[in-house]
């Protein structure tokens, strides 16, 4: 599959015509909640709702994270009896009450999550709004279909999963009650009775029935290996499982019908539309740790699915129907297909999908433009890593005066709080980016490594050599790709280190180009076409990155100028009270009168330098770093932009160690 970003913007925007489609359903009336169908019959008198299309509706919008509808969901759930009302209304009663009650928990509890951060109308207890009691008794009415023979669909066991993990979530209480195991082994009896089926190329094998039993299989596979979570999904049998699924997929990107499901005496049947079955199964398979990692196991997933809901998002385009002299547009069921007609619930289906099918494809996006700038392999720790914090709190203040660890600790700290709650998904909120400038050896790439570990993010590291790698006639192509590579990114740091001569000062490059190498006239024509790149990777606002620089009033005044720049960062060489630090952190006494001798003895030396004094007491260069002081530190601050108190008590500290050299 090709590397851009064609298929994110096309879901993206199928995502954001279902939800307007599924809007174009509701009622306005906040008590009405959703029409059933766009023939807009009138709902039960004694609840004023649809039950089975609003709920499927509200816990679609919340899934896709719309919480314009939640203050209207309190006012709804918070009527009295409502759910009983609504479940013995519902034509989903009695043997069938699960598939309603499974929306009725999804809703809630993604709305009370959504909660947390809002006001409502209404403030009422959780046991006050739905009873667990009640809840179990509806469920429980067909509790004869929830553990189905070997050969008939598992749908109704799914469903009884999915409760039963809302129910854990919102009241820490449960609602099966047969053994783990057992119930592993039964889904394994589905999945291997189906796969032997298709290995043989027997008419019988249901592809359907297997995208359930697989779903089943997750659930269950987390819920009795919370410690090894994933294991089914990492296995060459579920690769296997998968694509059979998908070699079974029609042509035109629907599924076949598959076993129907019979509920009573009546023969009535329920067969499960494309856009449901498929909605399964991207619940089951795209979480958002797929958006975090980068690894072979989710590459290889999202390898086999993406064509596949490829396929079903042409389908769904094909099939989006508006309904004349009407606002109202969405889908119908391909099993009795009607034009110029929709239904709520199979709109709300596709609105489930297209956000799981938005989410594959900027992962899998992420993944393939992670390998191709040197990044395999990198899996998210979702725990909070006290490793990787004491590493960063271990990095001593290098300056007393400008303090820009302090300063970059401010900046990423809102993602630190973030994921040291276990959020996965982090979103700056603010665009970040900078640049880190300061003598050689002062250790700028080493606290953005740190930085990018203490996120918990992959690091990309960019140098002049990999623009250049594939010859200089082509090192404009090359950047292109690079930043076409680089806007797909999300959760990751990206650092241009010693990348000096891509964003000189144009004026520079103009007194230079005749003096130096084919190179450096190449590198002429770079600033100019990196400046709308930069513009454009800031203001998508997805990625930390960082320019790394010795020279910072070398950098073109067009590319740190604030648009494209957050922030400006001197980091100066390790001053005394730096130096002190770095002895009683690294040394085996706490010797507060050895670390001042210690500090007097390292007037100047870099980190690298410290390390090796403290082991062997042997002397350093410093001439690098005296000559940067008097040529450049008063150049650096100045471009920097730090306040005047700043600068003066900086220049003084340099002009005092250039004096007393």
């Amino acid at each position: 599959m090709e590397l851009n970003d064609y298929h994110i913007k096309y879901a993206k925007q199928w995502l954001d015509i279902s939800i307007d489609a599924l809007k174009s359903l509701h009622k306005k009336n906040r008590k009405e909640g959703f029409i059933q169908t766009s023939t807009n019959r009138t709902p039960p008198q004694d609840i004023g709702l649809f039950p089975t299309a609003s709920f499927q509706a509200y816990s679609s919008l919340f899934n896709c994270n719309s919480n314009d509808y939640c203050k209207e969901f309190d006012t709804v759930i918070s009527r009295d009896d409502i759910i009983k009302k609504c479940i013995n209304s519902s034509l989903n009663k009695e043997d069938r009450s699960i598939i309603l009650c499974e929306p009725i928990l999804s809703c809630l509890f993604m709305f009370l999550s959504l909660k947390k951060n809002n006001e409502f109308d209404k403030n009422k207890k959780l046991d006050e709004i739905i009873k667990l009691d009640e809840i179990k008794n509806y469920i429980w009415k067909s509790k004869n279909y929830f553990y189905p023979e070997v050969g008939a669909s598992p749908w109704f066991l799914l469903t009884l999963l999915t409760c039963n993990e809302y129910v854990e979530k919102l009241y820490n209480k449960k609602i099966i009650d047969k053994n783990w195991d057992e119930l592993d082994a039964l889904i394994d009896n589905h999945i291997n009775y189906h796969m032997a089926r298709y290995n043989t190329k027997e008419l019988s094998f249901d592809p359907i029935s297997l995208i359930i039993a697989i779903c089943c299989k997750i659930k269950v596979d987390v819920k009795i290996k919370a410690d090894k979570a994933n294991t089914f999904k990492k296995s060459p049998f579920f690769i296997s499982c998968l694509n059979a699924i998908v070699s079974q997929q029609n042509d035109d990107g629907s599924w076949p019908t598959g076993a129907t499901i019979s509920f009573s005496k009546s023969g009535d049947v329920i067969q499960q539309t494309s856009i449901q079955i498929t909605s399964y199964l991207a619940d089951s398979l795209i979480d958002y740790k797929f958006l975090v990692d980068c690894d072979d196991n989710t590459e290889k997933i999202l390898k086999i699915i993406i064509p596949s809901f490829r396929k079903l998002a042409q389908y769904m385009e094909y099939t989006y129907e508006r309904v004349p002299k009407t606002n109202i547009c969405g889908w119908s069921s391909e099993r009795i297909k009607q034009r110029n007609f929709t239904e709520t619930w199979i709109t709300a289906y596709a609105c489930k999908f297209f956000y799981k099918y938005y989410l594959a494809e900027k992962a899998y996006a992420r993944i393939q433009a992670l390998k191709e700038l040197g990044i395999d392999n990198f899996v998210y720790n979702s725990q909070k890593n006290n490793e990787h914090k004491e590493l960063w709190d271990k990095i001593i203040e290098p300056d007393s005066i400008l303090k820009p660890k302090e300063k970059i600790n401010n900046i990423i700290e809102p993602i630190y709080n973030k994921r040291d709650k276990g959020e996965l998904i982090i979103r700056p909120e603010e665009k970040l980016s900078f640049i880190i400038c300061g003598p050689p050896g002062s250790g700028k790439t080493h606290i953005i490594k740190a930085m990018a570990k203490r996120l918990g993010w992959p690091l990309v590291e960019l140098s002049p050599s990999q623009f250049i790698n594939k010859g200089l006639e082509l090192i404009e192509s090359r950047s292109k790709e690079i930043f076409n590579h680089l806007s797909l990114l999300h959760h990751a740091v990206v650092f241009f280190d010693e990348c000096d001569e891509l964003f000189k000062e144009r004026e520079n490059k103009e007194k230079e180009k005749n003096e130096k190498s084919e190179t450096r006239t190449i590198l002429n024509f770079l600033t100019a076409s990196m400046l709308p790149k930069l513009q454009d990777l800031h203001d998508k606002g997805n990625i930390i990155f960082v320019v790394g620089t010795n020279f910072l009033h070398n950098i073109d005044k067009a590319v740190r100028r604030g648009g494209r720049f957050d922030h400006l960062i001197l980091y100066d060489r390790p001053d005394e009270d730096a130096r002190k630090g770095y002895y009683l952190n690294n040394s085996k006494d706490n010797n507060i009168v050895k670390a001042s001798d210690f500090a007097r003895n390292t007037k100047m030396y870099d980190y690298t330098q410290l390390k090796t004094y403290l082991k062997e007491r042997k002397d350093a260069s410093i001439d690098d770093y005296i000559d940067w002081c008097k040529e450049n530190a008063s150049k650096e601050i100045e471009a920097a932009g730090y306040k005047d108190s700043q600068k003066e008590a900086k220049i003084k500290q340099w002009q005092d160690i250039i004096n007393k050299k």
